[in-house]
């Protein structure tokens, strides 16, 4: 084997070398990168979660009784408003049905939700 070939194998070695040295830093920043995703979402998890259970814990359902009155919740706080008030917004009454029905299909157990804060927003 030539000098000349020897040479040109070398370079093309070293050539390999960096671009597999460049390639295992982008790995690694990339699995940096990854991590860092990883906590941030474990961490979102765990806020929704701890959210969650606040706003059940304060307010965890609707009387079932629906003929009298009608609690509405939020997780700020719980009033109960007749059937009536809730009635006056045609709007406010149809969001209501709708979700419980998507949450189980009973009127008594609803769940702190946007449809929620938008009825109380409505009826207040």
């Amino acid at each position: 084997m030539s000098a000349l070939e020897e040479n040109r194998i070398q370079n093309e070695i070293n050539d390999l070398v960096s671009v597999n040295a460049l390639q295992e830093a982008e790995l690694r920043k990339l699995r940096q990168e990854l991590d860092e995703l990883t906590n941030q979402e474990t961490s979102l998890q765990q806020e929704i979660s701890e959210m969650s259970n606040h706003q059940l814990s304060e307010c965890d359902c609707m009387p079932h009784d629906l003929s009298n009155h009608l609690t509405i919740f939020s997780s700020k706080f719980c009033k109960d408003f007749t059937i009536d008030e809730v009635l006056r917004d045609e709007e406010s009454m149809s969001l209501y049905k709708t979700e419980c029905r998507l949450n189980g299909g009973k009127y008594g157990v609803r769940r702190v939700a946007v449809a929620k804060r938008d009825i109380i927003k409505k009826v207040l």
